[in-house]
């Protein structure tokens, strides 16, 4: 008997019969290939026992389908055959147990038996109904042409191949299976391109089909339900959030309203490592340092408020903000829960139940934040992006929500802040292990700066190698290797394979930097690679910050953060290895490239530089007194009315002369200090550098009198001393050649 002629002795006894046809139990099949014999083994001894008729057409979908559909079916029915050896053996021991007991008759034996029987293949075609659909649906993507593929496994796909780093593994398989390739993690197909041609051809030309993102527990409970700007589906919303982030919040013009902000930080971070070695070289810590300057950057732009290092460590608002930071980080990470859903029903690492949790006090403290705002404007000529969209807020309230405000708070600390600062981390490395490099960046900033200030946003276009350094260092160690993925929102062909829809799409931008096909000893740190070429001599071979619709609009900001940080740190401190070894450039893990160990060495300021650094330091504490008095101005509304005794606590130190007293303050409390007279607050200042820092740079600031009884009276209403528009009438006409000051 022959295949065909066995198949339909089967055929024919389930519908002629519809009982168990005992001969087959004996029956040999011939056994020519590995899956016969497999199926045979397992007829054998585990389905003959309980085959009903309506399983007999297994053997016909073993016989008659692909290798993996039939690997698939024998694993399920060889697990539902292990069930019934079980159930079996559990059903002996108690009929064992009860045979002296009661005797059954032979009729009533067959009855149960055929009830079991029934039971047995009721269970075997919920296994079936089960199996079936997905062989269908394997079986219809099959006849699409999808790009090559592993092997895979059942259920689970490709993701026993899914080992950190993840660039690395993407980078092996591309070498062995093309430019562009597939993987199947559990229910979800993605395709991986490390092509800068497919890149342009699925990000440029079919631009629209890949610009969406996929969805996930992230999208839900961290991204406001898909309504920020990171995750909202390409259509009207996406693109109104799109417009509104590069035409207002990242615009030149906002950018260059909050530089001075960003050369503040900047100033910290440098005032700080003088403190740790002002003496000698001194071991630093790099990256907590770069993250806590970049993070008080993007919240200056955002609320005006910082919340890490000077005068605020113990501030009880900024532990809680530091505390939301920390979580945000922690769970923006890759969730199995995304491609196996049913991991949502076992909890799996709590995941969902710590998103929410996260998402709920996130929420709490930026509604109190942007409350605050609306209450008490910063008032200082400079609005905050908040107070931006607040302004839009009362024009549009019905697309303008809270949650969207929020929202746009939240993606940019999780997009900018790591980014940034890892990409700070990775070219200090760079340049530990390269020092004529150092030297020669350094050399260009004595060169085009001086030694007489600190390098500003203005001067970047002139530093061609520094430039350049931050170029090699985003192309050798991306901070996003892979780029955040896309998600195909119909089917659509790159190259000669078709993308079905609902596809995720994985660009490896960390391979194609270092693609030898594109770049010149790619594995090499090589700065000068990049001078002297326009932006679109690498468009499509240098992508650290995406391509197409979803690229990313911050990159404006980006580049400035790190240019101003890295110039200054190169500028006023001199640089060294902890050892004689490399500096580790290690590999860790997560979405974004992290090095593996945080980087330390060894720093000290330039002798250059020294005499410049206690100016600087003086201006640095005089700024940071005045925005605390900027800011107890904006609060003093709302504060809460305190005694008499308590508001006049310095009146008892006025004592004349008051020059002399107020030296005997400066001695103990430094060049600048504040008193409190009754309802008055006043700032001391003893400092020629902080006199400069008032009276020109801030000059129309201050450049009105206090009110007082004299004032008023004595001085016609203030019309003699106020700064108004008649006081530089009367200004005009007495001082001559005022109209050249």
């Amino acid at each position: 008997m022959n295949r065909k002629d066995y198949i339909q002795l089967v055929h024919s006894s389930f519908h002629e019969n519809h009982q168990v046809i005992a001969p087959l139990e004996n029956y040999k099949m011939p056994s020519k290939t590995i899956w016969e014999r497999t199926t045979q083994y397992c007829y054998e001894t585990l389905w003959s026992p309980f085959v009903p008729p309506n399983l007999l057409l297994i053997h016909s979908l073993l016989f008659h389908s692909t290798q993996k559909r039939r690997l698939v079916t024998i694993i399920y029915f060889a697990l539902l055959g292990v069930f019934y050896k079980i159930w079996s053996k559990w059903k002996s021991v108690k009929d064992n147990a009860h045979k002296s007991s009661y005797t059954k008759k032979s009729s009533s034996n067959k009855k149960k038996r055929a009830m079991e029987q029934n039971l047995l293949s009721t269970i075997s075609l919920l296994f079936l109904s089960l199996i079936l659909p997905l062989l269908l649906l394997h079986k219809r993507r099959q006849k699409k042409s999808l790009p090559p593929s592993p092997p895979s496994l059942p259920v689970i796909g490709h993701l026993h191949l899914v080992k950190p780093p993840l660039h690395r593994t993407l980078k092996r398989l591309s070498d062995k299976y093309g430019p562009i390739f597939s993987l199947r993690f559990g229910n979800q197909l993605a395709v991986i391109t490390s092509s800068p041609v497919i890149v342009e051809e699925c990000l440029t030309k079919n631009g629209i089909v890949f610009a969406n993102r996929p969805s996930g527990l992230a999208t839900k409970h961290l991204n406001y339900n898909g309504t920020t700007m990171t995750s909202a589906p390409y259509g009207p919303l996406w693109k109104r959030l799109r417009r509104i982030s590069t035409m207002e919040l990242f615009s030149g013009t906002r950018l260059n309203m909050f530089s001075a902000n960003r050369q503040e930080e900047t100033k910290l971070l440098v005032k700080s490592l003088y403190k740790k070695s002002s003496q000698n070289f001194a071991r630093v810590e790099i990256r907590s340092q770069m993250m806590e300057m970049i993070i008080n950057n993007i919240m200056t732009m955002f609320s005006g408020k910082r919340y890490y290092g000077y005068e605020v460590e113990d501030n009880k608002e900024a532990l809680q903000f530091r505390d939301i930071v920390r979580e945000l980080f922690e769970l923006f990470i890759f969730s199995p829960v995304d491609y196996f859903p049913i991991l949502r029903w076992f909890g799996y690492q709590n995941l969902e139940n710590r998103m929410i949790a996260f998402q709920k006090k996130s929420d709490e403290f930026l509604q109190r934040l942007l409350d605050k705002q609306r209450t008490s404007p910063t008032g200082d000529g400079r609005r905050t992006i908040m107070e931006v969209l607040q302004s839009m807020q009362e024009l549009e309230p019905e697309f303008f929500s809270d949650d969207i405000i929020k929202g746009f708070v939240l993606i940019l600390l999780a997009a900018g802040s790591d980014t940034s600062s890892s990409t700070i981390e990775w070219a200090m490395s760079l340049l530990l292990n390269h020092p004529k490099e150092l030297e020669r960046a350094r050399a260009e900033l004595d060169k085009n700066i001086g030694q007489n200030r600190l390098v500003e946003e203005e001067d970047l276009p002139k530093l061609p190698y520094l430039q350049s350094i931050i170029y090699e260092s985003q192309r050798l160690h991306p901070a996003a290797p892979i780029l955040l993925p896309r998600a195909s929102s119909s089917d659509c062909t790159i190259g000669n394979y078709t993308i079905p829809s609902k596809t995720t799409l994985m660009v490896n931008a960390w391979a194609i930097h270092r693609d030898p096909q594109l770049w010149d000893d790619p594995e090499s740190f090589k700065p000068e690679r990049f001078l002297g070429l326009e932006n679109d001599a690498y468009k499509h071979k240098f992508i650290p910050f995406g391509l197409g619709r979803r690229k990313c609009p911050g990159a404006g900001l980006a580049n400035r953060m790190v240019g101003l940080t890295l110039g200054s740190l190169i500028q006023c401190f001199e640089w060294e290895r902890i050892s004689n070894e490399l500096v580790d450039l290690s590999e860790g893990t997560g979405i974004t490239m992290p090095k593996a160990s945080p980087l330390e060495a060894i720093c000290k300021p330039r002798e250059s530089m020294m005499l410049f650094f206690p100016i600087t330091y003086t201006r640095f504490n005089y700024i940071y007194k005045i925005r605390r008095l900027v800011e107890y101005t904006k609060e003093k509304n709302s504060a809460t009315k305190s005694s008499f005794l308590a508001n006049s606590r310095h009146l008892h130190l006025a004592k004349q002369p008051p020059h002399k007293t107020l030296k005997h303050l400066f001695d103990k409390y430094g060049p600048i200090f504040s008193l409190r007279f009754v309802n008055q607050l006043v700032v001391v200042i003893s400092s020629p550098a902080a006199v400069v820092e008032c009276f020109k740079k801030n000059n129309i600031i201050f450049a009105n009198r206090p009110q007082s009884l004299a004032g008023k009276y004595l001085n016609y209403e203030y019309t003699t001393i106020n700064y108004h528009a008649l006081w530089f009438s009367m200004r005009f006409y007495h001082v001559p050649n005022f109209n050249k000051i």
